[in-house]
């Protein structure tokens, strides 16, 4: 099956990897070793948090 993958590693494992420096979760997510395209997934973003007067692009 096409664009299926896993995703095995804990949020915090995650934001560690990743430098996150703002990390607010909503919820956690159970390890899944058959994630399909409509899943709900953890993602890494990198933007400008809002209102700051810094504006270079964090991870979060």
């Amino acid at each position: 099956m096409c664009g299926r993958y896993a995703a095995s590693r804990r949020p915090e494992d995650l934001a560690g990897l990743f430098g996150v420096e703002k990390w607010e979760p909503e919820e956690t997510l159970a390890p899944d070793w058959n994630v399909a395209p409509t899943k709900s997934v953890h993602a890494v973003l990198e933007r400008p948090l809002k209102d700051a007067a810094d504006r270079r692009p964090v991870r979060q």
